[in-house]
């Protein structure tokens, strides 16, 4: 019997922000192969209006827009929206089994608040990357607000379900004690796949995916493709997503021209894959990762990667499917994409895809939270 589960979404697709938490969706569309999932997300907007989408069968969407005058009223209409949202739901499908939690502040307020009215269990997903020393808007540095509630969310809550080991550790260590299991990202595995290209690609193509954010440290690779660049022309770099306008200037003080890097815009998950499928082996130099969607996607397409040996991206990368680096070392990413370029480790780029899949698709993903859900409720 499929269970009856509400999603509280702190960070969710809509109509003024397509893009933040794109991976919270698949996730749900992942989570509807196996249970009965309505989505709730609340956006400051410029006007109040509500937006209800049917995905599928087993999947609804319910994005509130509201317009605030302060704070105090946004967070009174939050909760207003909620608990009419509650209302609707009990009238059309009766009580929900479970309550589903993406990001604790600010949607787990809710959530606490519906365990305590209508004894609702929830359990939540954690996939900020905050609860380190690399990020500078991190855990330690917030707010009494945020931090009270973070673990007074975490520990109420019935399981904690991070996207990574390291996440969870990292929670452990920063905000309170908590068990957990891993729960990774999804991937669209009818759109990330192994496709052999009928004409091997000259140069070497890496590929880079990010929103351009200093944690991700663009400006490390472009060093690295600059000096490698004194020895050799035979690779270009492609880096796809809203670029700062700090690494243009740099790629072109570092008279990086076209045939060695490229810079493409912000584009459709569909887009990207078709990138990706181009493309010889991704290319991230983060100095943190909660796991990254990027490299899920660049695997299960059969790519081998070249990462930072930092965070959740640590724990996907084996000799069988890439190369660590330490962050910052700019002498091992040359190093890295030297032996890539050279085809000096050979890689099964059938089977890199093929186990990637197993983890990361929206069946494999739907079952492990199938079980999650059983286990509970």
């Amino acid at each position: 019997m499929r269970k009856k589960i509400i999603w509280l979404c702190s960070w969710y697709p809509n109509e003024l922000d397509r893009y933040t938490g794109d991976f919270i969706q698949r996730q749900a569309q992942a989570a509807s192969i196996y249970a009965d999932i309505e989505v709730v997300h609340v956006v400051d907007a410029i006007e109040d209006k509500c937006n209800v989408i049917h995905v599928n069968s087993f999947l609804r969407e319910t994005i509130y827009y509201i317009k605030a005058w302060n704070k105090i009223s946004r967070y009174k209409d939050f909760f207003q929206i909620h608990e009419s949202f509650i209302s609707d739901y009990f009238s059309r499908k009766g009580k929900p089994d479970l309550v589903h939690v993406h990001i604790p502040i600010k949607s787990g307020l809710i959530a606490l608040r519906w365990k305590r009215i209508y004894k609702l269990p929830f359990i939540v997903t954690e996939h900020y990357g905050i609860y380190n020393h690399e990020v500078e808007d991190r855990f330690s540095q917030r707010n009494y607000f945020f931090k009270f509630f973070t673990r007074r969310i975490l520990q109420q809550a019935s399981a904690f379900l991070p996207v990574s080991e390291s996440l969870g550790k990292d929670v452990n260590e920063h905000a309170c004690s908590k068990e957990f299991q891993v729960v990774p990202n999804v991937v669209d595995t009818s759109l990330f796949y192994w496709k052999e290209m009928n004409h091997p690609q000259h140069p070497f193509r890496f590929i880079h995916v990010s929103n351009g954010a200093s944690i991700k440290n663009l400006e490390g690779i472009l060093t690295a493709v600059e000096l490698l660049s004194k020895q050799r022309s035979d690779f270009a770099v492609y880096f796809i997503g809203n670029t700062n306008k700090r690494h243009l200037k740099s790629a072109k003080e570092k008279k990086l021209n076209n045939k060695l890097v490229y810079f493409l815009p912000e584009m459709s998950y569909a887009e990207v894959a078709v990138q990706v499928q181009q493309s010889d082996a991704g290319l991230l130099f983060s100095f943190n990762e909660t796991q990254s969607c990027a490299v899920l996607e660049w695997l299960c397409s059969g790519l081998p990667v070249i990462a930072t040996n930092v965070g959740g991206v640590k724990e996907l990368i084996t000799v069988h499917n890439g190369l660590l680096v330490e962050s910052s070392n700019i002498e091992q990413l040359i190093n890295a994409m030297e032996t890539m370029i050279d085809g000096k480790m050979k890689f099964d780029h059938q089977l890199i895809a093929a186990q990637a899949k197993l983890k990361y698709s929206y069946d494999a993903v739907g079952k492990t939270l199938a079980l999650v859900y059983n286990k509970i409720v």
